[in-house]
């Protein structure tokens, strides 16, 4: 099992692939929310073990792992 602490960013992404912050917060106030997309970009925490100390380029590559399998709403 793949426990992980993940950072990243809620957004709306528009038809031709760029982030709106209005259309986010549009999404909220409406309840779309599953029109919204998880950025993550930052892995700090995997199977029990802190690894906020390594090398970013480190958590990105074990964050990438995590993504080997498309995962609707979830980007890397």
């Amino acid at each position: 099992m793949k426990e992980a602490y993940v950072d990243g960013e809620l957004c709306a992404v528009r038809a031709d692939g760029v982030t709106s912050f209005s259309r986010l917060q549009a999404a909220m106030d409406e309840g779309r929310t599953g029109d919204l997309a998880f950025f993550a970009f930052d892995l700090l925490f995997l199977n029990g073990e802190s690894i906020a100390k390594l090398p970013l380029i480190d958590r990105k590559a074990r964050l990438e792992g995590l993504f080997s399998t498309d995962m609707p709403g979830l980007r890397f």
